[in-house]
């Protein structure tokens, strides 16, 4: 859905959970009636409403795969479909690639979002997070902590601790 969207998926993927999470909450009112009054005759309460629920599901996988067959068809009768890939086609070049929006699904070999340039960030990160627990672990000496302490109960008889000098 994000790709077929494009700058418009924010908002179709928001509907989409909206109306997903409000049919869930609606649909659980007349639940209960459906499975107690469906087949309550013959004693197959769970059996035939869940098989016209299977039916219902059966209909709508079916439907997927028509839209998805029928997919170009109906793109090219779609005016929004139209504007969003008169967009795609006009995506300016980045770093000698085309925008997000062109449908490409291949990653950048180099540049801003690339695999070589996220291995190399990683490898800075974790020579920072390095550098980062050396020094905390030398300012975690123990005449340090007692001074600390001191200082946090408020006991003025310790010695003054100088200061650090870079």
């Amino acid at each position: 859905m994000i790709a077929a969207y494009g700058p418009y998926s924010a908002s179709a993927t928001g509907g989409n959970g909206w109306s997903r999470d409000f049919l869930a909450g609606v649909l659980t009112i007349p639940a209960t009636p459906f499975y107690t009054n469906i087949g309550r005759s013959k004693g197959r309460n769970l059996e035939y409403a869940s098989t016209i629920l299977f039916c219902i599901a059966t209909v709508l996988v079916g439907a997927v795969y028509v839209i998805f067959w029928k997919g170009p068809v109906l793109r090219k009768r779609s005016p929004f479909a139209q504007q969003l890939d008169a967009e795609r086609k006009g995506a300016p070049e980045r770093d000698g690639h085309k925008e997000r929006l062109t449908g490409s699904h291949k990653r950048p070999v180099s540049g801003l979002g690339s695999r070589r340039n996220s291995y190399y960030t990683s490898q800075n990160a974790a020579s920072r997070n390095a550098s980062r627990n050396a020094s905390r672990n030398v300012s975690r000496n123990p005449s340090r902590n007692v001074s600390r302490a001191n200082s946090l109960s408020g006991d003025s008889s310790s010695a003054e601790v100088p200061a650090r000098t870079a």
